[in-house]
């Protein structure tokens, strides 16, 4: 329990979460062609969540701790041909400024940029 809390304390995030972001990513010789979205983990008042932003905007924004996030972005990662990776990008900085100030109620509505893969019909096939 001890070092549970050291890992959390120190890094921001708990042991598993930490073993669920090393399997993000992929081999160099498999990322070569494939466009990178960074990934972090933002704290806000309704608990951790996961950011993803390439360089054109915000690509995924989901609760840390959500059942199926794995398979989630598994299903992104394909479907857009990426690469994920921990880091942080001005899209990234600016969502995170953005939800702050959501959150203390001095912004109604986002301006940062989203980019949202278009659905294909095999992806229509069952929920995502």
């Amino acid at each position: 329990m001890r070092v549970r809390r050291w890992f959390n304390t120190h890094h921001g995030m708990t042991f598993q979460a930490y073993q669920r972001a090393r399997r993000l990513g992929d081999t160099p010789g498999r990322s070569r062609d494939r466009s990178l979205v960074v990934m972090t983990r933002l704290l806000t008042p309704l608990g951790p969540m996961v950011a993803g932003a390439s360089d054109e905007g915000v690509r995924l924004l989901e609760f840390a701790e959500r059942r199926m996030l794995e398979t989630q972005l598994r299903r992104l990662q394909r479907h857009l041909s990426c690469v994920m990776a921990p880091g942080s990008n001005e899209h990234i900085e600016r969502l995170d400024r953005q939800l702050i100030a959501y959150f203390d109620g001095s912004l109604r509505e986002f301006s940062v940029p989203t980019v949202t893969p278009a659905r294909t019909s095999s992806d229509r096939s069952g929920p995502s």
